[in-house]
């Protein structure tokens, strides 16, 4: 079993997946993902190739995933192409304001196909990239059976270590 935590799209972001990687404690093995652009400006973001990457890093573990932002469009991918690897799923900032119709796809096509016990989503209450009222909607339309739980910031920040460590839990409680 691995736990991979997949951050934004940003450098800042960085901060973010460490933080999360040192704070939750698993039995398992945590694997914080570094997105290559940050170090290199050359290379782009292909959602393709990091889903590759993270299939990759998983190998034949079950995996748990964590994604904030741009990486919850990866861990759509990822829902679709190896769910049964999957044991759970944080979503954090669906951005949803930022990304194309063709990209919602991805998330309409998976969600509702991995199992609602095993997915938490958290959303900020005005987060820039997707207001909780906004991803609430969307989540609706995709699987109601998702929990959803609203947070009251106003930022597209996610520090919410203890809860993500309840979900990843035997009992999966927050």
């Amino acid at each position: 079993m691995k736990t991979i935590i997949l951050p934004g799209y940003s450098e800042h972001n960085r901060k973010w997946v460490m933080e999360v990687a040192e704070k939750i404690d698993v039995d398992h093995e945590v694997k914080p993902v570094l997105w290559d652009h940050w170090t290199d400006k050359s290379i782009g973001f292909s959602i393709e190739e990091k889903v590759e990457k993270v299939i990759n890093l998983a190998g034949s573990d079950k995996i748990n995933l964590i994604a904030k932002s741009i990486g919850t469009l990866v861990t759509a991918l990822l829902i679709s192409r190896i769910p049964q690897e999957i044991e759970r799923v944080i979503l954090c900032g669906i951005p949803l304001k930022d990304i194309t119709p063709q990209q919602i796809i991805f998330y309409r096509e998976a969600l509702p196909t991995f199992p609602s016990e095993k997915i938490i989503c958290f959303q900020n209450r005005n987060d820039p990239h997707g207001s909780y009222k906004e991803i609430d909607a969307f989540i609706r339309s995709i699987n109601p059976a998702i929990s959803l739980v609203e947070k009251l910031r106003n930022d597209h920040e996610y520090p919410y270590f203890g809860e993500f460590q309840g979900f990843l839990s035997q009992d999966g409680q927050i």
